[in-house]
């Protein structure tokens, strides 16, 4: 974990470690980057097969914030909508926009 958070700490990241004797423990890290790759990088036309579809959306519920974050910048990729809903009036409104 040392060298890990050395790492991180020379990359401009950071690191949160959360321990609980019954539940386990939780590593988590961030790094900022200038510039990231995209699926559209890779395959062009991706898009344009969602394009000529109807609307695309993913709605989760009572996801952890690490996962709808990751969730939410793989959806933007490609040109889904994600929406992370945290209680069930919450997710019956999205369903009924």
């Amino acid at each position: 974990m040392l060298c890990t958070a050395k790492l991180l700490q020379t990359m401009g990241g950071t690191m949160q470690i959360l321990s609980s004797p019954s539940r386990g423990m939780l590593v988590s890290f961030q790094i900022r980057t200038r510039a990231r790759f995209r699926l559209l990088d890779f395959q062009k036309d991706f898009r344009a097969s969602f394009s000529q579809q109807r609307r695309q959306r993913i709605i989760s519920l009572g996801l952890a914030p690490e996962t709808s974050r990751a969730l939410q910048f793989l959806c933007k990729d490609v040109g889904i909508q994600f929406t992370a809903c945290y209680c069930l009036r919450h997710l019956r409104e999205s369903l009924a926009t």
